[in-house]
């Protein structure tokens, strides 16, 4: 499963698009308890193609092989619009991608029926059916990506890191270790270097950035006083110290002992 994120608007409402994968739990995401739905599931299409490829690479299938044929042509389009605008990326699905869906859905039904229920390749099929309506949801939202590889790939290294985050030491040492871990991949969607970024942040904490009367605008925090300066520029994380500030970080000295 991949963070949920809020991507837009309907009638004045905030729309999150979450992308999930295999956990039963992850329907209850959409919903609010005692509420409509809060938000809109999609599937992961790598997922799916997964299971089809486990079948194909372990002998010869060919349901599973044509499956994999069918999604190929899916990831072939997804290449070429990569990049582009939701509205164009929309258009382009609408033109090509929908056929293919359409013409995807009802094949793994007829194949399913005839072949054993407790086969691997019956449970490939269900699995894809069952999420059909996540699965097609690309095709009418240029937002949102066919498979959540993006998110997966960016917390990998967190997931590699489980075994040493069990000796953070106490329930806090592990909230703050996931606070910074929150950070860092944040700072790496958005494209800025996390150890220039966390040491010009820290740097200002120390030297007294007014954190209570600072405010937030569309560059990052600024500060309300006149004599502070804007938040700096992605560039100014291009290295470790802060360049914003010209030096290193000034720590002042402990308290005289009495």
């Amino acid at each position: 499963m991949s963070p949920g994120r809020q991507v837009g608007s309907e009638g004045g409402a905030i729309v999150n698009i979450t992308s999930i994968s295999a956990h039963a739990s992850t329907p209850l995401l959409a919903y609010a308890p005692g509420k409509a739905a809060v938000a809109s599931l999609t599937a992961c299409l790598a997922a799916v193609r997964r299971r089809f490829y486990e079948l194909a690479a372990a002998g010869p299938a060919p349901i599973a092989s044509e499956a994999l044929q069918r999604i190929a042509e899916l990831y072939r389009i997804e290449d070429d619009i990569r990049g582009r605008s939701a509205e164009q990326r929309r258009a382009m699905r609408q033109e090509k991608s929908r056929l293919i869906v359409a013409e995807l859905e009802p094949w793994p039904r007829k194949k399913l029926g005839p072949i054993s229920q407790k086969t691997k390749l019956a449970e490939a099929i269900r699995y894809t059916l069952s999420r059909w309506d996540g699965l097609s949801r690309f095709l009418d939202d240029g937002r949102i990506e066919i498979a959540s590889n993006t998110v997966e790939r960016s917390i990998r290294l967190i997931a590699l890191n489980r075994k040493n985050a069990l000796f953070a030491g106490s329930d806090g040492g592990a909230k703050h270790w996931a606070v910074i871990a929150s950070l860092i991949e944040t700072c790496k969607l958005n494209g800025v270097e996390p150890l220039g970024y966390l040491a010009d942040v820290l740097t200002r904490i120390v030297n007294g950035h007014p954190t209570a009367r600072s405010t937030i605008s569309s560059r990052g925090p600024t500060s309300a006083l006149p004599s502070s300066g804007p938040w700096p520029e992605n560039i100014a994380y291009d290295s470790a110290l802060p360049v914003s500030l010209g030096q290193a970080p000034v720590i002042p000295p402990p308290p005289p002992c009495l």
